[in-house]
């Protein structure tokens, strides 16, 4: 009998091992595998989990941006607006007297991204210059205030929707010609023989819809291009001003120069804002489902029964994380994101800086491992959380909360409705553990 017992323990700890995807493993290996052969039991644990607003995450660095503004029928108005400096593509070749005839901004729709709302309604487009220097080391923040980084001199406006069919379209805004006339006229006087001294002097672009929201639609352009190794710069799809002028000793002439803003070294990030008023999103009478949203809202978790497991060892805490179906979160149109992350936050850090938890880092290259959604679901290995809380850790402070949320090295435009312990199909903690 003792023999038959052990085979059977050992034939489950394989269901568990191979379960679950690769990336799902990076917390597993925390006793040997020939211990699991003592586990004893399987149990079900209730979680807890609520919606808080959580808008200051970091937005730079991440190698795209977002613009438009679009209506979310659970989750309100979201608007997006961004910033990016302006750099030169090789150094500014001016006749001695010339005059700028037109200045014209691309940008090029990233045709990889899932456009959310309606992109057949247009969303009014307003250009104004930076008034401070941006600088590509220094963090920017999401929840920044548009107008804490653009100045009152708007270059231009226009609008912007994306026509059927049209994945390749460029976003075209004409810019007032005495922006580029200022570089015509200062290249006498300036000598830009580097991208930071031309930065300080052409401080940059602030773009946004405007005040207001729009039932409209938010588009992603990518940027982080290698801009200088392309032959020919008047030929590429990708995101540019292009200033034409005519020198004045041949007025009927067209010449024109690029300037970039993709290039790998450029400082740009996204601006969000939010309206939840009249949704339900925080209200408090709603505890069956949870909201999270990219820049908008996180997900607090809580284990509330785990301080009756004293004396017992986890071989395998697993997180289990239903989405509510897509009937009702309108997912067909507005999808969830691939990849939720676990994070710590120390209650007493007034930064709300997240803390990485150090079982979901790769060691060799740094990547901050997430959830996939797999079967619409989320499930994350949380053993070594659940033993520290357990055996009252200390490196698990009582004043650390952990929380859901997007982390991702790319900034993306997502929502999820993640059911709570209280809905009919269930958040869940699910031990296998034993005594000691």
């Amino acid at each position: 009998m003792r023999k038959l017992l052990i085979a059977v323990s050992f034939l489950v700890s394989l269901l568990f091992i191979f379960s679950c995807e690769k990336k799902q493993n990076f917390a597993l290996d925390l006793l040997p595998q020939k211990d699991l052969v003592h586990a004893k039991l399987v149990d079900t644990f209730t979680v807890d989990l609520k919606t808080e607003p959580f808008t200051h995450i970091k937005s730079n660095g991440k190698g795209e941006v977002f613009f438009g503004s679009y209506r979310d029928p659970l989750f309100g108005y979201t608007k997006a607006s961004f910033v990016t400096q302006v750099q030169q593509f090789g150094y500014p070749k001016f006749n001695d007297s010339c005059t700028v005839d037109s200045v014209v901004l691309l940008l090029k729709l990233d045709p990889k991204y899932t456009t959310y709302g309606k992109p057949y309604n247009p969303v009014p487009v307003y250009v104004y210059e930076v008034k401070d220097s941006l600088k590509p080391y220094l963090t920017y923040y999401a929840d920044d205030p548009f107008d804490k980084y653009a100045s009152n001199n708007l270059l231009g406006q226009g609008s912007f929707s994306l026509y059927e069919g049209s994945r390749d379209s460029v976003m075209k805004i004409y810019l007032k010609p005495s922006f580029g006339q200022r570089l015509a006229d200062s290249v006498d006087y300036y000598f830009y023989d580097d991208n930071a001294k031309f930065s300080d002097r052409f401080l940059g672009l602030a773009i946004t819809p405007g005040p207001g929201f729009y039932d409209a639609a938010i588009y992603r352009f990518t940027f982080n291009v290698d801009f200088n190794h392309h032959s020919n710069a008047l030929q590429l799809p990708h995101t540019r001003i292009v200033i034409y002028y005519h020198p004045d000793t041949l007025p009927d002439s067209s010449m024109s120069y690029v300037l970039s803003i993709t290039q790998l070294d450029n400082a740009h990030f996204t601006l969000f804002e939010h309206e939840y008023s009249g949704t339900q999103i925080f209200n408090p009478s709603i505890d069956s489902v949870t909201f999270l949203q990219t820049a908008g809202t996180r997900i607090k978790l809580d284990f509330p029964y785990l301080y009756k497991l004293k004396n017992q060892v986890v071989y395998k805490a697993e997180l289990i994380l239903p989405l509510a179906p897509p009937s009702i979160t309108y997912e067909t149109s507005y999808p969830a994101p691939e990849t939720i992350y676990l994070l710590a936050f120390d209650q007493d850090d007034s930064t709300h800086t997240p803390i990485l938890i150090q079982d979901y880092v790769n060691k060799k290259t740094g990547e901050y491992y997430g959830a996939p959604l797999i079967i619409n679901k989320y499930s994350i290995n949380v053993t070594r959380i659940v033993q520290g809380m357990i055996n009252a850790d200390t490196a698990l402070s009582s004043r650390t909360s952990y929380y859901l949320m997007d982390y991702n090295s790319s900034l993306q435009l997502s929502r999820a409705v993640i059911n709570t312990g209280k809905n009919s199909v269930p958040a869940k903690l699910v031990l296998t553990l034993s005594k000691y």
